[in-house]
């Protein structure tokens, strides 16, 4: 389950801070994302072969 804490549009792009709980799936994006862990426990994250 992921909940939206808090959603920002502005005129160069958006910021979200979320609270999931639940794992991620195999996805794209065409723009870079920056993922802060903020809290509880630390996931894995795989990109490319990289983890």
């Amino acid at each position: 389950m992921t909940d939206a804490i808090t959603l920002y549009w502005g005129r160069f792009g958006h910021v979200s801070v979320l609270n999931v709980a639940n794992d991620f799936v195999t996805h794209a994006h065409g723009e870079a994302h920056l993922i802060i862990w903020l809290e509880g426990t630390a996931g894995e994250m795989t990109i490319g072969r990289e983890t």
